[in-house]
């Protein structure tokens, strides 16, 4: 009994995961927002380095320092 229960539930989330994506592709459409192709999602999902966060907070600092004297 608690196998079909279970079967149950991953077809509730499966079809409640689909029915997310395609109201995320209606929104998409909708206000004419481009999708990401498979490599672009690819980069997303890389870690990013120490060097690289470092560099972010210091251009930050930067634009912030600018502005402030502007």
């Amino acid at each position: 009994m608690k196998n079909k229960k279970d079967y149950k539930y991953c077809g509730y989330l499966y079809t409640k995961k689909l029915n997310k994506l395609d109201e995320m592709d209606k929104f998409l459409e909708i206000h004419g927002l481009l999708r990401l192709n498979h490599e672009e999602v690819e980069n997303l999902s890389r870690p990013i380095t120490r060097k690289k966060i470092e560099l972010g907070i210091k251009n930050f600092s930067t634009k912030k320092m600018r502005t402030a004297l502007s």
